[in-house]
C-alpha cells in the first residue's frame, strides 16, 4: 500500500515545477516565474568565460538552480537552515543553487547577479575545495557584479573600530542582518585590496595551492608573501583608514555620530548652566533685603 501511496503524494508537487536549460545550466521554476529564467540562464552561462579567467579553473558538470515559489519550498529545499535574511544558497555537495522568487520575498535584489553569485561559491567548493569564507563571498561578489551594496557599514566601522575580525566571519549564517550586510561588504572590501595588491595571479596561485592540499595559511603566504594575520592587519591600517574619510561624507553617519551628540551634550550643558542660575539667585535672595521697598 505504501508503494502505491507516495507516488500520490510525490507526482503533484513535482508536476509544479518547469526546467528551461542552457548547455550545462538548468533553472527549475514555477510559471509565475517564467519572466526571470531566461535572463538568471544567460548571465551564468555568459558570464562563465570571465570568471573561469580569472580564478584560473574550469568547471566540471551540471548546475542546477531551483527557484522557490513559496516559503515552503525555500525551506524544504534547504532543510530549514537558512536564516531569514538570507535570499539565496549554494549547496554545494549537489552543486545547486536555491534562490527565493520576488514574488513572495519581496526583495529587490538581482535575481541574476544573485544566481551567478551563489554559482561561484559552487564552481569554488567542487574545483578547489573550502576556502576562507571572506575570500569565498568577496570573489563572489566581485565576480557576479554585485558590487557594493552601500559602504555606510564600512564607514560606521572604521570610525567605531569593530570590523569583523577575518575568523569570525565564519559565523555568518548567524549573524544579524546588520552584522551580515557588514560582513558582506568587508568581505568585499577585502578582496578588492587583494586584487589590487597583488594581481588575479596570486588569487590564482593561492587556489591552486589550496587544491594541491596546503593550508590556508601557506597557501597565502606563497600567493602574496604575507601570513593571513598579516594581511589582515595590513588591510586594517591601510584600507580600513580610507572608510574614515568616507564616513565625513556621509551624511546619515555624520548625522548620528555627530549632531546628534552635540545636541545631547548641549542639552546636559544647558541644564547644569540653568541650575547654577537658579542657585545663584537664591544665594542672591538670601541676602535681599525687602524691608526698603
Amino acid at each position: 500500500m505504501a508503494f502505491f501511496f507516495l507516488p500520490l503524494i510525490v507526482l503533484p508537487l513535482q508536476a509544479q515545477w518547469l526546467e528551461s536549460t542552457e548547455d550545462w545550466v538548468m533553472v527549475h521554476h514555477h510559471q509565475a516565474d517564467a519572466a526571470n529564467v531566461q535572463a538568471i540562464l544567460e548571465a551564468v552561462y555568459l558570464s562563465y568565460n570571465d570568471i573561469s579567467s580569472n580564478l584560473g579553473l574550469q568547471f566540471h558538470g551540471k548546475l542546477e538552480i531551483y527557484l522557490a515559489g513559496k516559503p515552503a519550498e525555500f525551506g524544504e529545499l534547504t532543510d530549514w537552515k537558512l536564516p531569514v535574511w538570507s535570499q539565496g544558497v549554494a549547496l554545494t555537495d549537489k552543486k545547486m543553487v536555491v534562490l527565493k522568487s520576488p514574488r513572495y520575498s519581496g526583495s529587490k535584489i538581482n535575481l541574476s547577479k544573485a544566481a551567478v553569485h551563489e554559482f561561484i561559491h559552487i564552481f569554488l567548493a567542487s574545483e578547489v575545495g573550502r576556502i576562507p569564507l571572506w575570500m569565498n563571498e568577496g570573489l563572489a561578489v566581485m565576480l557576479s557584479g554585485e558590487g557594493y551594496f552601500d559602504d555606510a557599514a564600512l564607514s560606521s566601522a572604521s570610525m567605531t573600530g569593530k570590523f569583523i575580525p577575518f575568523r569570525e566571519m565564519e559565523q555568518v549564517l548567524r549573524f544579524s542582518p546588520a552584522e551580515a550586510q557588514l560582513a558582506y561588504q568587508q568581505a568585499l572590501a577585502v578582496t578588492r585590496y587583494w586584487v589590487t595588491q597583488f594581481g588575479w595571479s596570486s588569487v590564482q596561485k593561492f587556489l591552486w595551492s589550496v587544491k594541491a592540499g596546503d593550508d590556508w595559511d601557506h597557501a597565502f603566504l606563497q600567493a602574496t608573501g604575507l601570513w593571513l594575520d598579516e594581511f589582515e592587519n595590513e588591510w586594517l591600517k591601510k584600507a580600513g583608514g580610507r572608510y574614515k574619510y568616507s564616513a565625513l561624507k556621509d551624511l546619515n553617519f555624520f548625522f548620528s555620530w555627530v549632531f546628534v551628540p552635540l545636541i545631547i551634550l548641549g542639552g546636559v550643558f544647558a541644564y547644569f548652566r540653568r541650575r547654577r542660575i537658579v542657585k545663584k539667585w537664591k544665594q542672591e535672595e538670601e541676602f535681599f533685603d525687602y524691608g526698603d521697598y
